[in-house]
């Protein structure tokens, strides 16, 4: 990543910010591991891979502003039998999909895969040239904002009366979640 586009890129440039923006990386692709469970697998690429992909660069664009570059690669839809809904670790490129919920809950899937996703791009780890002590921020603003991500700007106006609903029951803002967002 130090070469962009073939030119040496300074060491000033060579923030998070500046290799998403012009790193020639393959950016929205999704898989789906089958190798444990793959009657969820084949449901999930089958109704909800593609649509999740589609909606990947509307997330990317809203976190870290046009033309920005998610350069972790592919990302992995794993289910499994754990109890949740779904959630990922920064920088893994993997999202954990419960059973139950995709089963259960199939109207969710696209929203819970954007909003772990969101999480793949906000990757707050501490990063070289980064201002110490640096940390991953509070929680509740980093789950605030990948809902606002998805209620208020990919799910319209349903998206907005569930946030709406959220904050209602939890006015305070460091809640998190739809409250914050």
């Amino acid at each position: 990543l130090d070469t962009v586009k073939g030119y040496r890129c300074p060491d000033k440039f060579k923030s998070l910010a500046f290799r998403r923006r012009f790193a020639d990386i393959p950016l929205y692709r999704f898989k789906v591991d089958a190798t444990k469970f793959p009657d969820v697998a084949k449901t999930i690429e089958k109704n909800f891979r593609q649509q999740i992909e589609a909606m990947a660069p509307n997330v990317v664009s809203l976190l870290d502003g046009a033309g920005a570059k998610w350069t972790g690669g592919e990302i992995t839809i794993v289910p499994t039998d754990e109890k949740g809904a779904a959630w990922t670790s920064a920088g893994g490129g993997k999202i954990w999909l419960c059973n139950d919920f995709a089963r259960t809950s199939p109207n969710e899937v696209v929203g819970a895969c954007l909003h772990e996703f969101g999480h793949l791009v906000q990757d707050y780890r501490p990063l070289q040239g980064r201002a110490k002590p640096y940390h991953s921020g509070p929680g509740w603003l980093c789950e605030g904002i990948v809902d606002w991500v998805r209620w208020f700007n990919m799910e319209g106006a349903a998206g907005v009366k569930r946030a709406t609903e959220d904050a209602k029951k939890n006015p305070e803002l460091h809640k998190g979640y739809g409250s914050t967002a």
